[in-house]
């Protein structure tokens, strides 16, 4: 009973502000009509924040302590798009190693979904974390069904996932104060978050369906995904401006 209250007064404290802890983030930074879209506006062209693979390896190298869990969650988010509070929420049985592909138990609809992962992406640390003793390191790992147990409850909290992302990102030289609450707490660029905006990117570029896309991404509306395909055909648009056919 003891060790069952240590696990609710560990658990770290929700944040007032929802846009810290819901995934309505996901559709309103997409739709513009969040102050954190206002903050993009006056910083960058970008529509909505993302990473290219050389700034997500940066942050691979910039991880914080421990290593091995933390340079997974960051490969996790950007190779699979997930939210931070579906990758908290993910057990050991959602991963199918044998045909390297992950269950998303429905969060924010009736729909569940499968994602893929990328054997040399991911699958050392995931082996190392499973398999060699990262996971079993942590106090609660034994009585627990989660991927990422801690030691101070019995899976890690997607509040703290984006606080590890958002510092790393500082390390790394690539985090940015856009703006901030009325409480006075800072808006940031790279957020846990921005990796799935990362992934999403990254997956058009690479020429996916955007039907595909919407289902790995658990869209229910297929105008949400089909905001990333418009970034990326302006960014395209933008970038033909700078060819010159004389150099």
């Amino acid at each position: 009973m003891e060790k069952l209250d240590k696990i609710h007064t560990d658990m770290p404290n929700i944040p007032e502000n929802p846009y810290d802890s819901f995934d309505k983030e996901d559709k309103k930074l997409l739709r513009g009509d969040t102050k954190k879209q206002t903050g993009l506006s006056e910083t960058t062209d970008d529509k909505f924040p993302y990473l290219k693979p050389d700034e997500v390896s940066k942050l691979v190298d910039n991880v914080p302590s421990p290593r091995i869990r933390n340079e997974l969650i960051i490969r996790l988010l950007f190779n699979c798009g997930f939210r931070r509070g579906e990758l908290a929420a993910c057990k050991v049985k959602h991963i199918d190693k044998e045909d390297k592909s992950i269950f998303i138990p429905p969060r924010k609809s009736d729909k569940s979904r499968i994602v893929s992962y990328n054997e040399d992406y991911i699958g050392f640390q995931l082996s190392q974390w499973l398999d060699y003793g990262g996971r079993e390191s942590m106090t609660y790992a034994d009585e627990s069904e989660y991927l990422f147990p801690t030691n101070n409850s019995i899976h890690i909290s997607g509040d703290y996932i984006n606080q590890m992302v958002k510092k790393t990102a500082e390390k790394a030289d690539l985090q940015e104060t856009l703006n901030e609450y009325a409480d006075g707490r800072e808006i940031h660029k790279v957020t846990a978050h921005t990796l799935r905006h990362s992934f999403a990117m990254q997956s058009i570029k690479s020429d996916i369906h955007v039907k595909t896309l919407q289902t790995l991404l658990g869209h229910d509306e297929l105008d949400t995904t089909l905001i990333y395909l418009q970034q990326s055909k302006d960014e395209a648009k933008e970038e033909s401006r700078l060819f010159n056919p004389e150099a």
